[in-house]
């Protein structure tokens, strides 16, 4: 419409330009010529000779005005047409610029979630020949070839900025000798790390003593720590957790306040159970550590028909030193009550250690009654040498007393050695020899051999 006015405008302005130029300009001519006409009449033939090329001449340039006038029109319509498909082209890149503009930010968040976000693993696993005995007799089911994935582990950290993030992780094994396989949450929790000092978790997360432990050992899909192995202690349970380091990492801490019953029992008790580590590092490579446990192994429900009598608790220490070249170790547990904290018989547990040999009940004197407690006290020795990168030999061996109230004989001896080899990053080898007994003197003894490959992938 613009287009079609400015058209107009410019016909008009042309057309009075024009007729403006073939105009007499001087009226003074238009009375003279008449004058001219009257005085000499045999003239006017001429006159009317002339305005008729005037005339002519008028009309050709009309003509020319026209063509000019239809080739700006045309023009302009085309300079319409080329303003109109630019306005298209305008309107059509401001969408194309929205809808990168939104595919961009789905991009950067996108790209965020993945670079906060983080999926790490490990999986224990052995190929191996076992023998458990009971009084020189193979146990039945137990015995034999057998792969296993002892553990399998699946972790999802998230961090929701520099403070706070979250982690759940996946606990699934699967043991030849019972058949079955198992899956767990073995942490699921939130935290808010605020300084090297001060970080806080709440779930089901590390307890203090057994990773720190296994930290200290390197070789836990080989084996259980000591207090891990002997069932007096759990790597994880549901609760507070609070932990950091002082002075460079010199100092470190940790303090949890838990259900009691492990990560896989979450259920609620009747109080909280306390955990607790203080370690220094006095020079590169030493780790000095002392811990403690108190509580009711979360046994002590509201209402209960069956009573605590007693509190479990646990002593550890654990010193070990390492370079590049070896590492050698020593951990200590004294624990009360850990199997003795509801009222029964008194009686020690109904198995040990990793292969759960059996134990027998010895003859209980009749003055001890049901409320009596019991003690356990244990130390392990570990150690490897490197030989080159890639290749370490190590070794470690366990004594415990299990039962130093109720059956003061019991004991048992636990140790391996072996051979491991990397086999690329994250992915570990080993041949391993294993073997635990347990006897008493009297009514137990039972012992379990295996040899066979170990194998650690972590990513």
């Amino acid at each position: 419409m613009r287009t079609n006015l400015l058209a107009a405008m410019i016909a008009v302005s042309l057309f009075g330009a024009a007729t403006a130029a073939h105009a007499d300009p001087d009226p003074r001519t238009k009375h003279s010529s008449k004058r001219h006409v009257v005085k000499k009449k045999a003239a006017a033939p001429v006159a009317t000779e002339s305005v008729a090329p005037t005339a002519a001449s008028d009309r050709a340039e009309i003509d020319t005005l026209k063509a000019q006038l239809a080739a700006m029109q045309e023009k302009l319509a085309n300079l319409e047409e080329r303003t109109d498909a630019q306005s298209e082209v305008n309107t059509q890149q401001a969408k194309t610029n929205e809808d990168v503009a939104k595919s961009s930010a789905k991009t950067d968040k996108l790209e965020k979630l993945v670079n906060d976000t983080s999926v790490t693993g490990a999986v224990f696993a052995d190929l191996t020949s076992q023998a458990i005995k009971d009084h020189g007799i193979k146990k039945a089911g137990t015995n034999g070839f057998g792969f296993d994935v002892k553990r399998a582990y699946i972790g999802v950290n998230h961090k929701f900025n520099d403070t706070y993030s979250a982690n759940i992780t996946t606990d699934f094994q699967y043991s030849s000798a019972v058949g079955a396989t198992e899956l767990y949450i073995k942490k699921a929790y939130v935290q808010g790390k605020y300084s090297d000092a001060l970080t806080v978790r709440l779930g089901a997360a590390d307890m203090p003593w057994v990773p720190y432990a296994e930290s200290n050992y390197g070789y836990r899909y080989v084996e259980n720590t000591l207090a891990d192995r002997l069932k007096t202690g759990t790597s994880s349970d549901w609760g507070l957790h609070v932990f950091g380091t002082f002075n460079n990492s010199m100092f470190n801490y940790a303090v949890s306040a838990v259900n009691g019953g492990g990560y896989k029992n979450p259920s609620r008790s009747k109080g909280v159970d306390l955990e607790a580590r203080v370690g220094v590092t006095p020079i590169e490579g030493l780790n000095i550590a002392i811990g403690g446990y108190h509580g009711k192994l979360g046994k002590e429900a509201y209402p209960s028909n069956t009573p605590a009598e007693h509190s479990a608790n646990r002593l550890d220490g654990l010193v070990s030193y390492g370079n590049s070249r070896f590492r050698i170790g020593g951990e200590y547990f004294a624990a009360n009550n850990w199997n003795r904290v509801l009222l029964g018989a008194a009686v020690p547990p109904s198995t040990v250690g990793g292969y759960g040999l059996p134990v027998y009940a010895p003859t209980v004197p009749s003055n001890l009654k049901t409320y009596v407690g019991d003690r356990a006290r244990g130390w392990s020795l570990f150690g490897n040498v490197n030989f080159t990168d890639k290749v370490s030999l190590f070794g470690r061996y366990d004594q415990a007393d299990v039962s130093r109230w109720l059956d003061p004989g019991l004991k048992d001896k636990y140790y391996n050695v072996g051979v491991d080899y990397v086999l690329a990053k994250g992915v570990k080898v080993a041949a391993v020899y294993k073997h635990e007994d347990i006897k008493d003197g009297q009514k137990t003894d039972a012992k379990a051999d295996e040899f066979g490959v170990f194998t650690e992938i972590k990513w």
